[in-house]
């Protein structure tokens, strides 16, 4: 037992012994008896109240009957779990609380008593892997060309200690109790084997025990050596392990549940040395449940004595139908260069190896306009995506895939600079929204949405601001050198000097050598980014599936070395994601020699010579140099501390060539700048050492990572894909004629359910819930859905308002693999957050369904839209108005959504905004109504800022209404606003047709006579 473990028990104990004990005697001895002796006479106890003039007595006294009630719940938590636990300490808190004791009450003291029985010992802490493991300076990995798998205790046992294989039924005090002879050494065993949650012991799981232990021979491993609890990788199809398990129907008995059957009948397949993973018994449940029905309706909630049918695994073993062979004459026998054991007839009657199962959870393409599953029709009502040309290169893009899966803040920035130009391009009209893709282009914005996890990164880069804006300059002595980031296991924060220190929620771990935060998905992250205060991090590649993240100022000067082509896409890669992304990093990018090519459409990126590019950095430095003179401070990492000013980091990268031009001794580190340099130069600060295989090493930190690269092929295809969103958009005519209201897109065909989504012209009484996705989504009057839940149900929303939960997965998850756990339990808090939001599924059916009465003000601004074509003058315009009363934002306003752009519900939204926004000035200017027309305008632009047709019609009611200056006004905001898409570098005009329309509306309002 560790000394952190016994204080912590310790203090656990303490906390039940005072509250048990010390409570009563300090209400005995403050309050004695709280109970009246004698009954009291209610005149004058009316009379004290009235008065104000209550006994300090009485007071007292209340308050001790208060707490003696408190006391008495506590103590009888404390004796039930007692009770309950004292026999198997890892076993969970009782199911139910005691009676007359509230279950908050019942929860806590349940985990304090198991805590004190040892049962919370290996649960107090995740295991997270650690990218600290030795002082600086000391080789903290293996300097292998590609990193080794971390060893667990499990693989540690062949050096004599014992393993236990878990049968079912076993627990870790009874473990302890067999083969130590003392169930209170069970804390040993947990401390050997800190991955294992001693309460859900999976049958099959191997426990490494003392080196005393004797262990009975029903529940020793087999002599060859034993394998990890749990494993990441599907086993081989020629696993020799994996049998065939027919189909199976079993009688649910006290204590079962459909996980651990699912699990044993996967143990069972394949073989003793083997244990499911997660993910494939998340598959094969997901399989079981499909293939019954469940009385209580949740998978969760099932009772002895019911039957389950489990689906069949593997594949049965084939019928030899080969003939069999004739005997040949022995002039005829096989020749001697044939080995005896490959004769024809051994040949012939060799059974086929059968395959191992796979998970059945998989991920679709979210190219697709609604997600299905493998080998399902698609289904859902929402509009059609734009179709894809085939006139392009129609070859799967593999290396995009490889280069951008070991860089997530690159594909995350380069998907976010792709929606922002087309946004961008869309401001002469939504039409160019459903402009359809070449194949090729699709296919990378389709890996750019499944190798991104923009939640994620904005999250991370939220809580780093908070964290730096919390610190003063003295909080902190040293510099965070790297990172590691993943949904799993959070930031993992590594310092240059230890931090003992670090504020709450974070933990220092390592000594203060790192600090981690879990990720939370549900953190509510505010739209407008924070400024990064880690001006210089980048990634550089994956570490056991985290993203391992480098700050570039810290170290000053950095040398990739190794196979030159792998070492150029990784520094390609450093500088896309530099330009792109403004999320963990604030810096520019100056490159010399080497050919990047998307970097043409992003600013912060700039090509230069290697002398101007000295300069640069020679003038950075002088001036951080002057800052922290004048402010005292040791780095410029500390001059942001406590102040969210944007101070940028400038990096220059320079290829093999350029590197030996350039001194990087005059570099210093923590001063503004850093200097990345191909090839092999001396007096660098750290390296990074890529193999041919993409394996690296991070010297003089010594850790080994699989590195991050983009090739120049692939940044070809994506400067490609920008290209064409800058192309000449679809022009307007800047009088504008209305088109057609029925081109709209409509409404995809449900094939699934075999019928199409009408439009009803008239709602069917008031909405329960309205579904909000003219702004930022939410569901009004609901408060407690997080974003995650908010996703579901607007996909719902959009597709129709049912969908399998494939479908929801694919579209919410971007297709990555998550547990069905996960999954229900998202369903289960949109369910008690918003009741009748969201239906519980039926018995025989897997699709989910929104409530009856739940619409979206998109289907509100649609249904006005269509009525105002059909009325008359009057009528339509209170339509228009009514719907266009819900526009409050962009349609879709959450970084967090990709599937709204990939099925093109953004595009769809977009054009009914701006549709039905110069119908209403239209109409309105018909009748003279320029305050209705105003009001169009103004709600036109809420939905889509800097859309030069709202933008003239705004100027047409203005020069209607006789007003110059709103003509001018108008002209300078459409300007001003273009100018700030490129940081004023005046790439973005407004079109020829709005300026020429600005100069007419100016010279007739001049020209018109005047009272």
């Amino acid at each position: 037992m560790t000394v952190r473990s016994l204080v912590r028990r310790c203090l656990a104990g303490a906390a039940l012994l005072g509250g048990v004990v010390t409570v009563p005697v300090v209400l005995v001895l403050v309050a004695g008896w709280p109970l009246p002796t004698r009954m009291p006479d209610w005149a004058r106890v009316a009379t004290a109240f009235r008065q104000g003039d209550l006994p300090a007595a009485a007071v007292v006294k209340a308050l001790a009957c208060l707490v003696w009630v408190c006391w008495a719940q506590f103590a009888a938590a404390v004796v039930w779990e007692f009770i309950a636990q004292m026999r198997h300490p890892h076993d969970p808190p009782a199911q139910h609380q005691p009676p007359l004791v509230a279950r908050s009450v019942h929860r806590k003291v349940g985990r304090m008593v198991a805590f004190v029985l040892s049962a919370g010992v290996a649960v107090a802490t995740t295991p997270t892997p650690t990218l600290v493991q030795r002082h600086l300076g000391v080789a903290a990995a293996a300097a292998a060309p590609s990193p080794a798998p971390v060893a667990t205790p499990h693989e540690a046992s062949s050096s004599g200690q014992a393993v236990w294989v878990v049968a079912k039924g076993d627990a870790v005090w009874d473990i302890a109790r067999i083969a130590l002879g003392d169930g209170g050494r069970s804390t040993e065993i947990l401390e050997l084997n800190p991955t294992v949650v001693p309460r859900r012991l999976p049958i099959g799981a191997r426990l490494v025990l003392p080196t005393d232990a004797v262990v009975p021979a029903d529940r020793r491993a087999p002599s060859a050596a034993p394998a990890p609890v749990a494993r990441t990788t599907a086993p081989a199809p020629d696993s020799a392990h994996v049998i065939y398990l027919p189909a199976d129907t079993i009688t649910v008995e006290v204590g079962d549940n459909l996980w651990t059957l699912a699990a044993s009948r996967l143990d069972a397949a394949d073989g003793p040395d083997r244990q499911p993973a997660g993910a494939e018994i998340a598959g094969y449940l997901t399989e079981t449940i499909d293939a019954n029905t469940i009385p209580s309706g949740n998978p969760s909630l099932i009772h002895p004595g019911e039957r389950y049918t489990f689906p069949a695994i593997g594949t049965p073993p084939q019928a030899d139908t080969t003939a069999v062979p004739t005997v040949v004459p022995s002039s005829e026998q096989p020749s001697a260069d044939l080995p005896p054991s490959e004769s024809p007839t051994t040949a012939a009657t060799q059974p086929a190896a059968v395959p191992a199962p796979t998970p059945v959870m998989t991920t679709v393409n979210m190219s697709t306009a609604t997600s299905t599953a493998p080998g399902s029709p698609a289904s859902g009502s929402a509009p059609a995506p734009a179709s894809v040309t085939d006139d392009a290169d129609n070859s799967v893009v593999g290396e995009v895939i490889a280069g951008l899966s070991g860089a997530v803040v690159l594909a995350g920035g380069l998907l976010v600079a792709y929606r922002r130009r087309r946004q961008h391009a869309s401001r002469l009209g939504t039409a160019v929204l459903h402009r359809p893709l070449p194949k090729r282009q699709h296919q990378i914005v389709d890996e750019l949405v499944r190798s991104a996890d923009v939640p994620l990164v904005r999250w991370a880069n939220h809580e780093l601001a908070v964290l730096m804006a919390r610190l003063a300059p003295s909080d902190v002595s040293g510099t965070p050198l790297a990172m590691e980031l993943s949904a799993d296991h959070g930031i993992e924060l590594l310092w240059d000097t230890p931090q003992a220190v670090a504020p709450a929620p974070w933990e220092a771990a390592d000594g203060g050598w790192a600090w981690r935060l879990l990720y939370d998905p549900d953190h509510q992250i505010p739209n407008e980014p924070a400024i990064a205060p880690l001006a210089g991090m980048v990634s550089i590649g994956t570490r056991d599936g985290n993203q391992l993240l480098l700050n570039l100022e810290a170290f000053g000067t950095v040398a990739l070395t190794g196979d030159s082509a792998r070492a150029e896409n990784l520094a390609r890669a450093m500088v896309l994601e530099l330009g792109s992304s403004a999320q963990l990093a604030t810096a520019t990018c100056s490159v010399v020699g080497l050919a990047v090519e998307a970097d043409e459409h992003l600013w912060r990126v700039e090509h230069t010579t290697a002398e101007q590019a000295a300069r640069q950095l020679t003038a950075q430095q002088t001036g951080y140099r002057k800052l922290l003179h004048d402010s005292g401070l040791p780095t410029a990492f500390h001059t942001r501390l406590g102040d969210p000013f944007d101070r940028e980091v400038h990096v220059v990268v320079l290829d093999t060539e350029a590197s030996t031009l350039v001194d990087s001794e005059f570099i210093e580190p923590n001063l503004g700048a850093a200097l990345v340099m191909l090839g092999d130069p001396t007096g660098v600060a750290t390296s990074i050492r890529v193999a041919d295989d993409g394996s690296a090493v991070l010297e003089p930190l010594g850790v080994a990572f699989t590195a991050a690269g983009v090739s120049l092929t692939d940044a070809s295809d994506i400067a490609e894909l920008l290209d064409e969103v800058d192309s000449p958009a679809i022009g307007f005519d800047s009088d504008h004629e209305l088109p057609d209201v029925f081109a709209l897109p409509a409404p995809a065909e449900d094939d699934q359910l075999g019928e199409t989504a009408e439009f009803d012209d008239e709602p069917a009484g008031n909405p329960s819930f309205v579904v909000r996705l003219l702004g930022r989504p939410r569901i009004d009057g609901v408060a407690e859905l997080g974003p995650l839940e908010i996703s579901i149900i607007t996909f719902l929303a959009c597709n129709g308002g049912s969908a399998t939960p494939e479908q929801v997965i694919d579209a919410v998850w971007n297709g990555r693999l998550i547990e069905r756990g996960t999954f229900l339990n998202r369903l289960t808090k949109t369910r008690r957050a918003a009741p009748g939001v969201l239906q519980s599924r039926s018995s025989g059916t897997r699709r989910l369904a929104l409530g009856p009465g739940v619409t979206t003000d998109l289907e509100l601004l649609e249904r006005a839209f269509r009525n105002a074509a059909h009325a008359s003058t009057g009528e339509a315009i209170e339509h228009l108005r009514a719907g266009l009363a819900y526009v409050d934002g962009v349609p879709f306003d959450s970084p967090n959504l990709d599937w709204p752009h990939n099925q093109q519900h953004h595009a769809h939204a977009s054009t009914l905004i701006e549709h039905a926004a110069l119908m209403l000035v239209d109409l309105a200017l018909d009748i003279g109504d320029i305050a209705t027309a105003r009001f169009a305008c103004q709600q036109g632009l809420i939905g889509l800022p800097l859309n030069e047709p709202l933008y003239c019609a705004r100027m047409r009611v203005e020069a209607a209404a006789g007003h110059p200056n709103g003509i001018r006004e108008a002209y300078r905001d459409l300007v001003r606003g273009l100018s700030g898409l490129d940081e004023g570098l005046g790439t973005y005009q407004p079109d020829p047709n709005t300026s020429r329309l600005y100069e007419q509306l100016l010279t007739a309002s001049k020209l018109r006579p005047t009272g």
